[in-house]
């Protein structure tokens, strides 16, 4: 741990003004600068924003492994110490789950190191693919509803906050952990969908390359970019709905909007799935994706979805662990990144029993 005094005049703060901000005692920023303690590395997280410097830069050598083997593409945007942070956040939640004798979740692995959607027999795969992963979520062949949601409820661990400009998510496992999704809250809720599931194809079809840098790194991506549209809207759903319009040169946008909202995908992704089963020529689909991008931006769209408003499955774990004596509200606040206050608060209100 590097010198924190320094840091925290650097920003004219008080230890009160930093302990306030960070959610701890004035004596744990003390002890912190006089080398009597440090920060867990979730602090470490809240510490390095308070005082808008690098993870890394105050973890030091402490930041010099990681217990998580990362996707490498997305990783390179993040310095070692961030992915640290990162795998901090998973830890934790692991923890939290070995207090409820609970396991985390790792999708069973399909290495298919050189599969790409532009030859037709890989498309074929991966459409067979897409069932067995609808299966695997308990989906069937109707909408998913939250996907997000569904992924968390096998156990993956999902965690929703903001990363570097340019990178939407990425993903990590450990086999004692289970996988891991990492999203960026800034993007819009089709977006974060689309996102999971694309994460969630790359472990399944690429995770023995994670932790280095993979070769063949466009046909990776088209084929989990390809693998998640087959998961939102496999192809038998988009020729039953699309087939009617299928003599036109373009999706009526009403159609669009419909299949937005019942399956929980953008417009775009509709769009790419028609062109891909042959419902609609490539070049009229892409047309129709640049005129949405001219008229609602280029991630805009009419109709933006909305996630239900309920605890996450870390936060509802916490809160369990707390109700059950197993979790202190110091390291509950900790673990959700929260002040303990709100944690508290949000605890509280789950938790309270219904009046008589």
């Amino acid at each position: 741990m590097v010198a924190l005094k320094p840091l925290r005049q650097a920003r004219n703060l008080t230890q009160e003004d930093l302990a306030r901000l960070l959610g701890v005692s004035r004596q744990a920023v003390h002890a912190w600068e006089a080398g009597k303690a440090a920060p867990s590395l979730l602090q470490a997280v809240r510490l390095a924003r308070v005082l808008g410097v690098p993870v890394e830069a105050l973890l030091g050598e402490e930041a010099s492994s990681l217990p998580l083997l990362f996707r490498a593409e997305p990783g390179e945007a993040l310095g070692e110490g961030e992915l640290q942070a990162l795998a901090a956040r998973a830890r934790a939640y692991r923890e939290v789950e070995r207090l409820l004798d609970l396991s985390g979740w790792l999708p069973e692995a399909r290495p298919f190191p050189h599969l790409d959607p532009k030859g037709k027999e890989d498309r074929e795969r991966l459409e067979a693919l897409a069932l067995e992963v609808r299966r695997d979520l308990g989906a069937g062949d109707g909408p998913l509803g939250d996907p997000i949601a569904l992924l968390e409820d096998k156990g993956l661990k999902v965690f929703l906050l903001d990363l570097p400009e340019g990178v939407s998510g990425l993903s990590a496992y450990a086999e004692d952990l289970g996988g891991v999704v990492f999203l960026h809250r800034g993007m819009p809720v089709e977006r974060q969908y689309f996102t999971a599931l694309h994460e969630l194809a790359h472990l399944i079809l690429h995770r023995g390359e994670y932790g280095r840098k993979a070769p063949e790194r466009d046909a990776k991506e088209r084929a989990a970019d390809y693998l998640a549209g087959a998961v939102l809207l496999p192809r038998q759903v988009v020729l039953e709905e699309l087939r009617p319009y299928a003599g036109l040169s373009y999706l009526p946008e009403g159609v669009l909007r419909h299949l937005k909202r019942r399956y929980g995908v953008s417009m775009r992704t509709v769009l790419v799935r028609a062109a891909q089963v042959g419902i609609l020529p490539k070049d009229r689909a892409f047309a129709q994706k640049r005129a949405l991008d001219r008229r609602y931006g280029e991630q805009g769209e009419p109709e933006p979805l909305e996630r239900p408003s309920t605890p996450s499955r870390l936060e509802r774990l916490v809160f369990a662990a707390l109700a059950q004596g197993k979790l202190t509200l110091s390291r509950a606040a900790e673990v959700l990144e929260l002040p303990l206050r709100e944690a508290d608060r949000r605890a509280s209100a789950w938790l309270q029993e219904v009046p008589a």
